[in-house]
């Protein structure tokens, strides 16, 4: 239970290293006419995911740096905050210089023009 803060705050640990995260914005309310163009994974599957193809390449060392940099530059340096959009970007990056492009569309499905 949180008894400090303003709430807007949300972080990902990827193994030992803690990436701090904006909270997401609103989305379409409900019962909107808006139709949904792009297939978007939660954060929390495409980490996953990541990961564990990365790790059956031996490449997720790469991913720990790119995080790691990634913490070291935050969107916001009073909180040390990254939007959820730069992780997924890193995300796409690491992993589309290791995994092929079945894989990678497995993963990152909104880039294959659905």
């Amino acid at each position: 239970m949180r008894c400090r803060g303003p709430g807007q705050w949300r972080e990902y640990r990827l193994g030992s290293q803690v990436v701090p995260l904006y909270m997401p914005e609103k989305g379409p309310e409900k019962g909107s006419k808006e139709p949904v163009s792009r297939v978007v994974l939660p954060l929390t599957e495409v980490v996953h995911k990541t990961t564990k193809s990365l790790a059956a390449k031996n490449a997720l060392p790469r991913l720990t740096e790119a995080v790691a940099t990634l913490v070291k530059e935050p969107d916001s340096p009073n909180t040390g905050r990254i939007r959820e959009e730069r992780f997924r970007t890193v995300l796409e990056e690491v992993a589309s210089q290791v995994l092929d492009p079945e894989e990678l569309q497995a993963i990152f499905p909104e880039k294959g023009g659905m």
